[in-house]
């Protein structure tokens, strides 16, 4: 029980009495292939099926916890491979705990929500969101729509790669520019800066971040490629090609052409990077990102979203919209729910539901819950929330085609 304290104390600030584990029931799910998706239906329909006893109560948001339960001893599947927390030893290729085993205890906690199991890389498909590496894209949190503000060091040693990365038709002459997604590595084995992140685009290196930041965000990014993501962010390319002279051995001057070159990347604080909270079980198509959208009656749910936050001024988080009725002083109205963790969080107002709950029950009817970006800030007592989505006729044909079939 100390070790699965330990790890729950890391994974949300919930009491720790609120969690019952039957290791029973993460077997039975793996042994149906299901995996987490029947583990998350099994635990939020309460439904222990055929194992007898109850299963796990009230706690769907700590099923990545009881995947890291049993004294850290490997889970009985051959498609989840050991994932240390970062500041941990990097084991042998396929190592496993051995039963009993234990971190030492001068390592580092855990992250929040970090996983200690995560799923074996499966075969590299040709596609467009799959990087060489074979790891899945990550689009950061609290990027998308910034402005590229965020200074790419050392491109003038890029500035062929640079070029080569603008449309044929550009004018470099005139100054030419490039809006585009890059990819972020961090290289512990640099043999400089431990703490280098490389900015590519394509695959094509760029440049890094600047020293002066890196430190702050190269564990990060260390730590979602040990799960399989690569961290994406927006990016500003520019060049601008310009003469020069050089003067000769004779006295003589030459014409030469000269290049200037940038990169600029959205990058928000680290902290603000990634969910504070595991995203909910598939299907969960997640609505683009958009305008700002207020989340009423919050406070009223300050005991559950502070524990959400456990501490932070601010964090995203993975929340869920629901149609709900509500009772009014004549008839009933329709309202939208937002869940965090499976659990209220707050709502919408009445003008605002009425706009998406459209989507919602379109998504519904296709047995598909929908997801929602949500900034929470917080103070010792008061918690608000912010929903980043388009609205629903912004939504494309080809964008809901696709969380209908849940893909």
């Amino acid at each position: 029980m100390a070790s699965l304290r330990r790890v729950v104390e890391h994974a949300d600030n919930a009491a720790i009495n609120e969690l019952v584990v039957v290791p029973e029931v993460l077997a039975w799910c793996w042994a149906q292939g299901g995996g987490v998706a029947a583990a998350h239906r099994t635990i939020a329909e309460g439904r222990p099926r055929d194992l007898g006893r109850p299963a796990i109560s009230r706690a769907p948001h700590f099923l990545a916890v009881i995947l890291d339960f049993r004294d850290y001893s490997p889970v009985s599947s051959d498609r989840l491979i050991f994932n240390p927390a970062p500041g941990w030893p990097t084991p042998p290729a396929g190592w496993a705990p051995p039963a009993g085993w234990q971190p030492d205890p001068s390592w580092p906690d855990p992250p929040p929500g970090w996983r200690l199991w995560v799923a074996r890389p499966g075969p590299v498909h040709a596609a467009p969101d799959i990087p060489s590496s074979g790891h899945r894209r990550f689009e950061l949190w609290g990027t998308r729509g910034h402005w590229c503000n965020q200074e790419v060091s050392g491109t003038q040693y890029h500035q062929d790669e640079v070029i080569a990365l603008l449309p044929d038709s550009a004018d470099v002459d005139g100054g030419a520019e490039l809006d585009t997604t890059a990819e972020l590595f961090p290289e512990p084995g640099h043999p400089t800066d431990a703490n280098a992140v490389s900015v590519k685009v394509g695959g094509i290196h760029v440049g890094y971040l600047p020293r002066d930041i890196a430190p702050a965000y190269s564990s990060v990014f260390a730590s979602m490629h040990q799960a399989g993501q690569v961290p994406t962010v927006p990016v500003h390319l520019w060049a601008h090609a310009f003469n020069d002279y050089d003067e000769q051995l004779d006295g003589s001057y030459a014409t030469v052409r000269r290049y200037y070159t940038r990169a600029s990347i959205a990058l928000a604080e680290p902290e603000m990077l990634r969910p504070i909270n595991l995203p909910p079980p598939r299907p969960r198509p997640e609505l683009p990102v958009g305008a700002s959208v207020k989340v009423v009656n919050t406070q009223a749910n300050f005991k559950h979203l502070s524990s959400v936050l456990a501490g932070r001024h601010a964090g995203w988080v993975y929340a869920t919209l629901h149609r709900v009725e509500l009772a009014g002083p004549r008839s009933k109205k329709a309202a939208v729910e937002v869940r965090v963790n499976g659990r209220a969080a707050g709502a919408l107002t009445p003008q605002t539901s009425e706009i998406y709950l459209p989507i919602i029950d379109r998504l519904d009817a296709a047995d598909c819950t929908t997801v929602s970006r949500v900034l929470l800030e917080g103070s010792p007592v008061s918690v608000v929330g912010t929903m980043h989505a388009v609205r629903p006729h912004e939504i494309t044909a080809e964008w809901l085609a696709a969380a209908e079939q849940g893909s």
